[in-house]
Formats: structure tokens, sequence, C-alpha cells
């Protein structure tokens, strides 16, 4: 099993920690917030990951390497021009073998990947969304669902006046090989917009898993400093916050 991380925005809510810096390298308690998502990855015994670059790409390749230390394979892709959430996808087209775990790269989140591929194969889904409720999501691209969990409707940054549910896209995926034919290659390409409401319009069974755990979508000031207290709390189960705390510690120490 691979997964593919988008890692290519260019943070400018986040700016100026960006500036100099992509979001997904930005320090959370000693550590860079990518290597989170690649750690949780490695626990699921997904070894090969496919970093989609687009802004600063050689600094992540300078910080990761070719990840034998995080104990997985990295590969990486490069977009020359931004091609947005589905070319990125698209661009890495050449690695993926069948079914594939799609990450965004700003997102820490509790789902459980092994129950997210159960589901996946239990609904023989071409495409399966994680869902998460918000209490506002007009910020976010909402999604209906049928009673059978698989999806009736997306509405991206609905109006409110347009609400009829508060779940929400919550930025990880699996693929079937199948859907990544379905992208057009080197042109600009929204996965939320363009590629979601296509694959449901042409007939391919679309599933949304709904979890309600811990998630955090880091995309503000705010929110990047919500991230340390949460870590620090334990409401982020994947890493114990004695582990974190030690890790600094040892870190300094050397």
């Amino acid at each position: 099993m691979k997964a593919v991380i988008l890692i290519g925005g260019l943070g400018t809510r986040l700016r100026p920690f960006t500036l100099h810096t992509p979001k997904p390298l930005l320090p959370l308690l000693g550590k860079p917030f990518l290597s989170y998502l690649i750690d949780k990855c490695r626990i699921f015994g997904i070894q090969d990951i496919i970093l989609c670059t687009a802004y600063k790409p050689e600094t992540f390749r300078s910080v990761f390497g070719s990840g034998e230390r995080l104990g997985v394979r990295l590969h990486y892709v490069h977009e020359t021009s931004p091609l947005g959430t589905g070319g990125a996808i698209k661009n890495a087209e050449a690695l993926i073998d069948d079914e594939t775990l799609i990450l965004n790269g700003d997102i820490l989140m509790d789902v459980d990947f092994k129950e997210l591929f159960t589901f996946h194969r239990q609904k023989k889904a071409a495409v399966t969304l994680t869902l998460t409720p918000v209490e506002d999501p007009t910020s976010y691209g909402l999604i209906e669902l049928k009673a059978d969990g698989s999806i009736q409707r997306f509405l991206e940054k609905p109006k409110p006046e347009e609400v009829t549910c508060n779940t929400i896209n919550a930025g990880a995926y699996i693929f079937n090989k199948s859907v990544f034919q379905e992208i057009p290659a080197n042109v600009i390409v929204s996965i939320e917009r363009d590629t979601f409401p296509k694959l449901l319009q042409k007939g391919f069974s679309c599933f949304g898993m709904l979890f309600n755990g811990y998630w955090l979508d880091m995309g503000t000031a705010a929110k990047y400093a919500q991230a340390h207290s949460d870590l620090l709390l334990g409401k982020y189960k994947w890493i114990e916050p004695e582990k974190i705390v030690s890790d600094m510690v040892n870190r300094y120490e050397k």
C-alpha cells in the first residue's frame, strides 16, 4: 500500500511563517509537522510515501531525504507550476499501483487508516472520503450522504442558507487506480470542485466514512498554536505527550 501526501501549497494564511518555510515543515513541538503524518503512515504499515511538492521543493529533500531515518521510503514528484489538488494527485499517477491513501499535508487527524481501508473495500468503492462534523461548514467542502454511506452531493464552501448538514471533507481519501484516469494531466484541477463532482456524475461509487475523532486544519496562526497545546494535552492519540517531551529533551541534550 502507498500513500500520497499533498504538500505543494503556499500556506498564505500562515504568513509570515511560510515566507521561507513550507507549511508542512513548520515546527510542531520540535518536529516538522509533516513528520507526524509520515509517522502515522508507518504505524499502519505504509512504507512507500509519495510527496507532491510545488513550493520550495528542495527544502523537503533536505529535511527528510530518502525517508530511511523515519523508517519509510519517500518518493518525490514536483509540479513546475501549481496544478491544484487534483493536478498534484495526477502528477503522482506513474508511481501508483492500486488502492492509494491520499492525505492533505496540513491536517492532523485521528482517523484509523485500517478502518478506512476496510470501509472502502466493504463498500466496493472507487473513492472513499473521510468526513468529519464541524460547527460551521461554510469554510469547507460540505458533503451529503445517503443512508448507505454513499455520497449524494458535494458542495464546496456553501453559503449559510445552503447548509443542509455539518459533515465536511476531512482531507483523507482512498482512490482506486481507475480514479486517477479521470483527472486530466498537466492542467490545474481542484479535486474538491472538479474531480469529485465529476466522478459522482459519471456514476463512480463514491462513499464517505464519518469519524468523530480529533481533527485539525493547521491553516492559520491560531490553529498552528492550537496544534501545540492539543498534542501536549494528548488530544491526538497517535503519539503520547510524554514521548513528545522526552524527544525534545533528548535533542537539546545532544
